[in-house]
């Protein structure tokens, strides 16, 4: 079962600050062609700008989560972590919304799985999401939910 991701108010600051670096990224050598060219500028806006505009694009499109028999797929624009759900032993919502976060909510859920290894999550319908994840595997804890 495919879980959309929850977007909360700052997520749509991240888009928007990936359309700009895009924007920037696309324009700066329409703009900036009669003048010389800095190369430490051009270094930055293709090295960082780009790269971070597509990255924060393809994140805000392409963060889901895929619940199967066997694992819990992330997908996290271009992160894709595999869980298999008998290593999931906690899910606890996060004390920290905000702090080292890769979710697009400020309400999201730290998955513990083997020893010392986390994700984070942040499912659009969170109780669906646990009926089903407890279906597959009833042995996971919750906390805080």
């Amino acid at each position: 079962m495919k879980f959309k991701a929850r977007k909360d108010w700052y997520s749509v600051l991240i888009l928007l600050i990936g359309i700009i670096c895009l924007y920037i990224s696309i324009y700066y050598p329409f703009i900036h062609t009669r003048h010389h060219n800095d190369d430490l500028t051009v270094l930055l806006i293709y090295g960082f700008v780009l790269p971070l505009g597509i990255y924060t694009i393809w994140t805000w499109f392409g963060t889901s989560y895929i619940l199967t028999e066997e694992k819990l797929i992330v997908k996290q624009g271009p992160i894709r972590k595999a869980i298999e759900l008998h290593d999931i032993e906690v899910i606890e919502k996060s004390s920290q919304p905000l702090v080292n976060n890769t979710t697009l909510s400020a309400e999201n859920f730290i998955v513990h799985y083997r020893p010392n290894k986390t994700v984070r999550i942040a499912p659009e319908h969170i109780d669906v999401f646990i009926n089903e994840i407890q279906n597959y595997n009833s042995r996971i804890r919750f906390h805080n939910h």
